[in-house]
């Protein structure tokens, strides 16, 4: 940690103790948002011991790789990434930053993206949703902060309390939905947006099938892509009762068209390829 960065996290660590979590926040948005990230990423960090009380614990080495196959440093950089083409696209598109605006994860997972959502945007902004049991544990044994709530599998609403958002994501969650579930979820996602709000959904392309063969030594690839090339939608349901709505999936862009969104575009970072994220904006 470079000296002037360190100066800012001892600011932020004394406003912790004498200011709580806003007046702590309010300083480390002072660095640049990779330092920023580094130390979310590093909490609990005994040189900080305010803003350790404050700020979330990191997930475990061993539940960040269960969620992402990743960890550490080059977690931290593929997750900047991301949250770089929210902040650009976001700007780009409504002319505003996201500074206090409302902000909805859709599939929150132990909540890695809301943490650097916080330099943005105040935790009461933020609310992390995920239809399964686990992620909302990890959230809650992390002190992570924020609104957080377990979805339906299939939803038909989606649990925000009447709230409505400016933005919302979906990292990795429609390149594993089948197509029973797809269509619900992107309703129940556009009923709790503002109007002119965008949505982010991440989709594979076509192509994945291949790398899955590879990685995985199958031969489905010319099977998934002639199917995605028929119908606009390849899935491969996992084992048992979850396959009816999880499994893995390509879904063309024009499966998001004329469902009360504008598709903008697309954008995408070299530190994950495969992971295309559209841009959305509810009309």
């Amino acid at each position: 940690m470079f000296e002037f960065v360190r100066r800012i996290v001892a600011d932020a660590d004394r406003d912790a103790a004498t200011g709580g979590i806003a007046a702590a926040l309010a300083q480390l948005r002072k660095l640049s948002l990779s330092d920023f990230g580094k130390v979310l990423w590093s909490m609990p960090d005994p040189k900080f011991p305010n803003l350790s009380l404050a700020l979330p614990r990191m997930a475990s080495v061993q539940a960040q790789k269960n969620y992402t196959g990743q960890s550490g440093n080059d977690l931290l950089l593929n997750t900047l990434a991301f949250v770089r083409i929210l902040e650009n696209n976001y700007l780009r598109y409504t002319s505003k930053n996201l500074h206090n605006d409302t902000v909805l994860d859709f599939g929150v997972g132990y909540g890695r993206m809301v943490r650097l959502l916080y330099y943005f945007t105040d935790p009461d902004n933020i609310w992390g949703l995920d239809p399964m049991p686990e992620p909302h544990k990890l959230c809650a044994e992390a002190g992570l902060l924020g609104n957080f709530r377990q979805s339906e599998l299939i939803p038909t609403s989606l649990p925000t309390d009447g709230r409505k958002f400016d933005l919302a994501y979906a990292f990795s969650v429609f390149t594993h939905l089948s197509p029973t579930a797809a269509d619900p979820c992107l309703s129940a996602v556009r009923d709790v947006m503002n109007t002119g709000g965008l949505f982010m959904p991440t989709v594979w392309p076509p192509e994945m099938w291949q790398f899955q063969d590879q990685l995985r030594g199958t031969t489905i690839a010319p099977e998934m892509m002639r199917t995605f090339a028929e119908t606009g939608f390849a899935y491969v349901p996992h084992d048992g009762a979850m396959g009816l709505t999880y499994g893995r999936s390509t879904i063309a862009f024009d499966f998001f068209r004329n469902k009360g969104w504008d598709l903008l575009g697309y954008d995408s970072t070299p530190t994950d390829p495969y992971q295309i994220v559209l841009i959305l904006r509810k009309q």
